[in-house]
């Protein structure tokens, strides 16, 4: 696959920069083959030389607010005492030469060498060989899906399709509570995935999710036949079957509005799908939750806190996700920083007693059975289908709870059947043979995003940043509209190498880095500013770059048009670089309610945008990122919130300040949730106002013949 590639190559060049000098460094094989013959009191011994008895340097850094101020302060001082010392005569030489560098670097490149390759018609690109089979588990429910199978022989799609439909009447009875996908790819490994709906899980029990993926692969086991496994025993056993696993929210990087968890094992001729069965039933119905390890879990979770609330980018997401999303049935809002340090801190100390222990156990417990539900779970296989046998028979027997499937470590059965009553789910399932889609994440977001009111700012100063990280939400737009490639095309159009934002943004120093995307899923656009050394400056140099491309004022070439259509149809190609990544990426494309053959689909279209359409659907969509119907959220040092915070009111935003040492006590959901301070000044602008001024006038605008599908 690629990853091999990817090693022999590594390996090849630094063979050919080091030469043979280094050949013992670069033969790993052999290094592996050492290691593996040491004795345990060889390496108790290193560690006793290399870690214990070697003397150590330790350094604490506590964040300062004063440090921050004084150090902006001296580099303030600093700069005006170097401009002084080299005069305005100087000053202004030095900014001619530096202008002239400008001018220079960002001449014109010659359209013959730019047009000089030929570049490959879209169409042609051949998608992975891969047939997708889905429904519920009964026979008659289970169908291709439309538009897979390309570059699969007819005979063996029939082959597959019929076997899968075999198995399924088979065990007809419990096949059909569960939702299955099945991809036919001809692999040596086999994927197995468990995706959960959280759509109507209660707002404390959500909470909990991050804890319960922290723990779902890390706990002891008692097996079907009695046998007990330590936690230590589960998890080696665990690396030695698997070539990978996970859990957590999202599946498979997308939809965080489910979660997951997934396992990867060799196909070892067919016997793979029981390998990665075995171990989801252990990890869903056979551990054992008790305090000892959840209080290891949750310290551990606990510890890594500090250091996201510290870090800009991570409360900008954090932040912005609490202004455009709903707060109480929003996995991402459950698991930021903010709102897991306040339930974290209360679960330990709940942990301290007898019974707070039970108490935290016993929603542990309540949560895993209800995302354990067969309706609201949906099952999925990656590898070659041909290869299994019995496949429903075994996925029935894997997913089937024992009599007591959630073990609680009670001291005492009666104790233990008490629990397993208070796990009785307490959400519905869905109905038989439907899919527990959570595609519309959509759902979650009741903010003012979508509802045309005035939104709202968070300017959050941080003392341990010396820069200033930004990101504003519009609303945005699904898989399947009119306008969905002709805004990826506009997007890649700014944000390439070399582009607008490129040149504008980035080349001036305003900005280290830039976002922007589409959510689909959601229907948002997120603009992203990461590490600004002027934000202001920033945000005004972005929002000039669309106002001249919306007013005319600025053209789109026709060149860096293809060059941005190019590069995008590459990115998107390049997501399924691997057989595995195809068939992980159709999984989680169809949970958003996307067809088989979503990527060829968008690569035809992409195809056909042109350069009307583009500026199109930079009026209709990107605009809205600079009026007062976006919402944004700001991470700065603390030196440059009042002057940020300042700028959002007179661009129209409700804005509101938080300090550092109030993050926890605004957003972490206590009582004083929300409690803002907010900026005064005087909004010069009205929501909606600013976008409304430009319209390009192509036929789309003036039809209003654009639609969500």
């Amino acid at each position: 696959g690629a990853e091999a590639v990817g090693a022999v190559g590594s390996a090849e060049l630094s063979d050919a920069a080091w030469a043979s000098a280094f050949a013992s460094d670069l033969d790993e094989a052999s290094l592996y083959a050492e290691a593996e013959s040491r004795d345990a009191a060889w390496w108790a011994a290193l560690l006793r030389e290399s870690v214990l008895h070697t003397p150590c340097a330790a350094v604490l850094g506590v964040p300062s607010a004063a440090l921050a101020q004084r150090i902006h302060d001296e580099d303030e001082e600093r700069t005006q005492k170097q401009a002084a010392s080299l005069g305005e005569a100087t000053l202004s030489k030095l900014a001619e030469t530096l202008d002239a560098a400008i001018e220079y670097n960002e001449r014109e490149i010659p359209e013959e060498m730019l047009t000089a390759l030929p570049v490959p018609s879209l169409s042609a690109v051949r998608s992975v060989p891969m047939l997708t089979v889905r429904g519920g588990g009964s026979a008659a429910q289970l169908y291709a899906a439309s538009k897979s199978g390309d570059g699969v022989a007819a005979d063996e799609q029939h082959a597959v399709l019929a076997l899968l439909k075999t198995s399924a009447t088979a065990s007809e009875d419990g096949a059909s509570q569960f939702w299955t996908e099945w991809s036919h790819i001809h692999s040596n490994f086999v994927t197995f995935a468990c995706a959960f709906s959280t759509t109507r899980l209660e707002s404390q029990l959500r909470l909990y999710l991050p804890l319960l993926f922290e723990l779902l692969f890390k706990l002891p086991c008692t097996l079907d036949d009695g046998r007990v496994l330590g936690k230590d025993d589960f998890v080696a056993e665990l690396q030695d079957d698997s070539v990978s696993y996970s859990a957590g929210l999202g599946v498979f990087g997308e939809i965080p509005q489910m979660a997951s968890a997934s396992i990867q094992v060799e196909a070892d001729g067919g016997r793979g799908l029981g390998v990665a069965l075995k171990w989801m039933r252990r990890a869903l119905f056979l551990t054992e939750i008790t305090p000892e390890f959840v209080k290891m879990g949750a310290t551990r979770l606990a510890s890594e806190i500090p250091a996201s609330i510290r870090d800009g980018m991570t409360i900008v997401r954090a932040v912005c996700a609490e202004l455009d999303l709903d707060q109480t049935r929003s996995n991402a809002v459950a698991a930021n920083p903010m709102r897991q340090q306040p339930f974290l801190q209360q679960l330990l100390e709940k942990l301290e007693t007898p019974a707070g222990a039970k108490q935290v156990v016993h929603d542990l417990c309540r949560l895993r059975s209800e995302l354990a539900q067969p309706g609201i779970m949906q099952l999925f296989f990656a590898g070659n289908v041909l290869m299994l046998s019995q496949p429903f028979e075994q996925l029935v027997a894997a997913f089937t709870p024992p009599e007591l499937c959630v073990q609680v470590d009670e001291g005492a059965a009666a104790a233990a059947g008490a629990f397993a009553a208070a796990t009785e789910p307490s959400v519905a399932a869905a109905d038989a043979g439907e899919r527990a889609v959570a595609a519309p994440a959509r759902g979650v977001v009741t903010s003012s995003i979508l509802s045309g009111r005035t939104s709202r700012a968070a300017v959050v100063s941080l003392s341990a940043i010396e820069s200033t990280f930004v990101q504003v939400s519009a609303p945005g737009i699904g898989p399947y509209h009119d306008d969905a490639a002709a805004l990826l095309v506009a997007i890649e159009y700014l944000t390439a190498l070399e582009g607008d934002f490129w040149v504008k943004l980035r080349g001036p120093g305003l900005t280290y880095s830039y976002g922007l995307v589409n959510l689909a899923e959601a229907e948002r656009i997120r603009m992203v500013l990461f590490k600004c050394a002027d934000a202001i400056g920033c945000f005004k140099a972005a929002k000039q770059i669309l106002v001249e491309y919306a007013s005319g004022e600025a053209e789109i070439d026709e060149v860096d048009l293809e060059g941005a259509k190019s590069s995008l149809a590459y990115s998107i190609i390049e997501t399924t670089a691997s057989k595995t990544d195809a068939a992980t990426k159709a999984f989680a494309g169809g949970c958003e309610g996307k067809q088989a053959d979503y990527d060829r689909w968008l690569l035809g279209q992409i195809g056909e945008v042109t350069a009307s359409d583009t500026r199109h659907a930079m009026c209709t969509y990107l605009l809205a990122l600079f009026d007062p119907a976006a919402n944004a959220a700001v991470a700065c040092p603390p030196a440059k919130a009042a002057a940020i915070g300042a700028f959002l009111v007179e661009s129209g935003l409700e804005t509101a300040t938080v300090a550092e040492d109030q993050l926890c006590a605004v957003f972490g959901g206590s009582d004083a949730a929300m409690s803002l301070q907010p900026v005064k000044g005087v909004s010069k602008q009205l929501p909606g106002a600013f976008a409304a001024q430009f319209k390009c006038g192509c036929a789309k605008c003036s039809s209003g013949s654009a639609k969500l599908i």
